[in-house]
């Protein structure tokens, strides 16, 4: 068989010429199958030619382009020769500029550091910029316990009293001070405010300090918020309201609801709220003319018929000095009291004024009684026992006063017996007594007993030191204070 074009002899079953590529055509007898597998076997050959001329391209195509961009760096690299050394400088630059702010960061960041320059500047006497620094520590870490002591020195040198209460206090609050440190600060942040007359500083300085020794030593410029002696709330019956304050000065109390000031009522006594409701304010004033803040207590009063107990100054205990013991009541109301044990009523002892406290152990019951309703209070007991440091007894005390009775021949024994032999003296213990500057004695009564009726005090009192054993003779002036005269 020819090729219809090129006239090469061409092999039997070939459809395609292979010298010039030329379709034969070709009437064969139609068998499907014999059909389909040629088909299938010339797509197959088309496709693997594809593929392969394909990869050829793709092969070359990447070459050239490889080619081209090596071309073109070499191009850019002699063109921004200069381009790239200015920015290989600018990143080394940078890097170290970045380097040192690194560094600097850490520094001022760093409360040590800080601390650590703030030494420096106050050993170089820069006091102010120590300052800065102990500031910044404290900013950094406000529980650095030296910066507190660093910034109270410094404040100090500065005479910045303000910034050196503000680091003693802030020292105090992080435990950077011990006692002995705290007592030695406050006295000598004290001493100026006092130079400069600045009492309200040392009030607010006082009010702050942990330091009892401080406080007891600077009282006299306190000025504590005034204390009631009843919660407010709502109560039965008249009650005795007491005020009071931790140092010298001058209570001054409204009962209209208003603020007080030195033209109000100033508080002497007990305040008897009756029934109704009362609104109290009240405020404290130092002798050096600072204020506490006003305390307001509201009370309501609601009506009762027993009387409030008795108010008793002196409570139950031990005691080595005289004391006197003092009764306050309600006005419509009189005290009685006993010391045997028994309930006063009304047949009992009537307190009329200030009671001695009894040597030894003594029991005393007072109640309130108001005529008026026939009521009683409820009992109030104390308990006192009274000692005095000496070996001289009052009774040792009570023969001496006979003995010189005796030698001043008014009596003529420890009887008492009289020398114009008409009734008989006694001379009866009645309490210790205090003297300013003269120290304790036993007092001593005069009691006459005739040889009929009942038995009377003569007046003549005896004192007699209770330590020394010397005796004295007393009187009492026009104000019922005891004069003792040397026996």
């Amino acid at each position: 068989m020819q090729c219809p074009k090129c006239n090469k002899e061409l092999k039997d079953g070939y459809l395609y010429c292979e010298y010039c590529g030329y379709e034969i055509q070709m009437v064969p007898d139609f068998e499907p199958e014999v059909d389909g597998s040629i088909l299938s076997s010339l797509r197959e050959i088309q496709k693997d030619a594809f593929e392969e001329n394909r990869e050829e391209k793709n092969t070359a195509d990447i070459q050239k382009e490889q080619i081209k961009w090596s071309y073109r760096m070499k191009k850019f690299k002699k063109e921004h020769k200069m381009t790239f050394y200015v920015l290989l400088a600018f990143c080394v630059s940078f890097c170290a500029l970045l380097t040192v702010g690194i560094a600097y960061l850490i520094g001022y960041l760093s409360p040590g550091i800080q601390y650590g320059k703030a030494m420096e500047a106050y050993e170089e006497g820069n006091y102010s910029e120590s300052l800065k620094y102990v500031e910044h520590t404290v900013m950094l870490k406000p529980e650095y316990q030296d910066a507190y002591i660093a910034g109270y020195q410094c404040a100090l040198e500065l005479e910045d009293y303000d910034s050196a209460e503000k680091y003693l206090l802030g020292g105090i609050e992080y435990n950077a001070f011990d006692e002995a440190e705290i007592i030695y600060c406050f006295d000598e942040l004290i001493k100026p405010y006092i130079e400069n007359r600045q009492y309200s500083k040392i009030n607010q300085l006082l009010i702050l300090c942990p330091s009892g020794i401080i406080v007891t030593k600077y009282q006299d410029y306190l000025a504590l918020p005034v204390s009631f002696s009843y919660t407010e709330g709502t109560y039965v019956g008249t009650i005795p309201l007491k005020l009071s304050s931790g140092s010298k000065g001058t209570i001054y109390y409204t009962t209209d609801g208003s603020i007080p000031d030195t033209t109000s009522k100033k508080y002497s006594g007990p305040i008897f709220l009756e029934e109704g409701k009362h609104t109290i304010y009240a405020v404290f004033m130092n002798e050096f003319g600072v204020s506490s803040n006003a305390v307001e207590k509201t009370y309501v009063i609601e009506q009762r018929t027993v009387p409030l107990p008795p108010s008793v100054n002196c409570y139950s205990g031990e005691y080595v000095i005289p004391e006197m013991i003092t009764i306050d009541s309600e006005d419509d109301c009189s005290v009685y009291y006993t010391t045997d044990g028994t309930t006063p009523t009304e047949e009992s002892i009537q307190y009329t004024g200030p009671i001695p406290m009894p040597l030894g152990k003594t029991q005393f019951k007072f109640v309130c009684y108001n005529e008026d309703s026939g009521y009683f209070s409820e009992v109030v007991t104390r308990e006192y026992e009274f000692t005095l440091n000496t070996d001289y007894e009052f009774t040792q005390a009570q023969r001496d006063v006979y003995a010189l009775m005796i030698n001043e021949n008014i009596i003529l024994d420890y009887a008492g017996t009289r020398s114009n032999f008409v009734g008989s003296n006694s001379y009866e213990f009645q309490y210790v007594i205090t003297e300013e500057g003269m120290g304790e004695f036993y007092l001593f009564a005069e009691v006459y007993k005739p040889e009929e009726g009942d038995a009377y005090a003569t007046g003549i009192l005896f004192a007699v030191n209770v330590y020394d054993g010397t005796i004295y003779r007393v009187t009492v002036n026009e104000n019922m204070d005891y004069v003792l005269t040397l026996y």
